[in-house]
């Protein structure tokens, strides 16, 4: 009856290992499914971190272009403020030329408009730039995080086949003893 009853007893501790290994088995399987999940993340994350790296680079370059121009635009500018006062100049001693340099002074105004019009857009997409270069800053964080939670995962999963490992030996150790066990039988 002992040797039965520790026969029983083997048996339902060997089936209760079995169900835990079967859980760490699913365990290890969600753990690797979400270890993927991760990784694809951090690809995409990195991807975009990229795209984003050449986007400011662009808005950049871009930038210092417009800057030129605008400095292009003022000494023209200043060149075209000089000659209005000439043409005014002019204007008191030819009174034909007065409505062509009147027309010549709105255009350039308009141009002026334009001009500061182009610099606001471009102030703007500094602005935007500079936003971006942010939003990278926090994705560099996120990327890194996603790191650090893909190198716990991989310990876990380690722990996890080292647990495996030791439960298989238990198994196998509790096999031989019911085997023990049924010749004593």
């Amino acid at each position: 009856k002992n040797l039965l009853m520790e026969y029983d007893k083997q048996g339902e501790e060997l089936d209760s290992e079995k169900g835990r290994a079967n859980n760490l088995e699913r365990r290890v399987d969600d753990l690797t499914r979400q270890l993927q999940v991760s990784s694809q993340q951090h690809d995409q994350l990195r991807s975009a971190n990229e795209d984003l790296l050449a986007r400011v680079e662009t808005l950049q370059y871009n930038t210092k272009l417009l800057e030129a121009q605008i400095l292009e635009i003022q000494k023209d500018k200043a060149k075209a403020d000089k000659d209005l006062e000439a043409e005014k100049v002019l204007k008191e001693q030819k009174t034909k030329e007065h409505s062509g340099a009147l027309r010549e002074m709105e255009e350039l105004q308009i141009q002026l408009q334009k001009e500061k019009k182009q610099l606001q857009k471009t102030m703007q997409e500094l602005e935007l730039a500079r936003k971006d270069a942010q939003k990278s800053t926090l994705m560099d964080m996120e990327i890194a995080d996603y790191e650090r939670l893909v190198k716990e995962l991989n310990q876990k999963i380690t722990d996890k086949d080292n647990r495996i490992e030791d439960l298989e030996q238990e198994t196998g150790i509790q096999k031989q003893k019911q085997e023990t066990l049924q010749e004593e039988i």
